[in-house]
């Protein structure tokens, strides 16, 4: 017989019925991280075929990689910015059109009152869990309009380096 009763004829039915919730459970969320890393490698495998396709433009890459990391954090909006050294300009965004077409006319210069400018000030991840309860939300009129336009609610940028320089920072936002 086992140590821990497993298989023990003495276990009551409540105990039991415990025990299977439990084993249930865990069978849930093993499946669960199962589909997510089945996701992912799906993801990535399309993003490498796009990357190595001899006709695709960096655009075309730029484009895959927003739509598919936005799909991945299972957000609303997702955003690339090119960071210059002075100025981050967006290149792609997975939007409905008429957020994405203002999104893709953006420029910023580093302020380290938005999350933006504190990732291209310290080439960090930023996650902000309420917008509009941010410092930039009261103090940075372009931050302000992009969480009122958006109805973002949460956001993440996560730098984009090449060795220890910043090429860039991608975007992910939640309503």
């Amino acid at each position: 017989m086992a140590a821990d009763g497993a298989g023990s004829s003495s276990l009551s039915v409540p105990e039991l019925q415990r025990q299977l919730a439990e084993l249930a459970e865990e069978l849930r969320v093993s499946k669960e991280a199962e589909g997510f890393a089945l996701q992912r490698e799906a993801a990535i495998a399309e993003i490498l075929s796009v990357i190595n396709d001899p006709d695709a433009n960096l655009s075309r890459v730029f484009d895959v990689l927003v739509e598919k990391a936005t799909q991945l954090c299972s957000a609303s909006y997702g955003h690339i910015w090119l960071y210059d050294g002075e100025r981050a300009r967006a290149v792609a965004a997975f939007a409905q059109k008429q957020f994405g077409d203002w999104l893709r006319d953006r420029e910023s210069a580093p302020s380290e009152v938005t999350p933006l400018g504190q990732v291209l000030v310290h080439h960090r991840l930023v996650h902000v869990v309420d917008a509009t309860a941010h410092e930039g939300y009261q103090k940075h009129a372009g931050f302000r309009e992009l969480v009122d336009r958006g109805s973002i609610r949460t956001l993440l940028h996560v730098p984009l380096r090449k060795g220890g320089k910043l090429l860039g920072v991608i975007t992910v936002y939640r309503q």
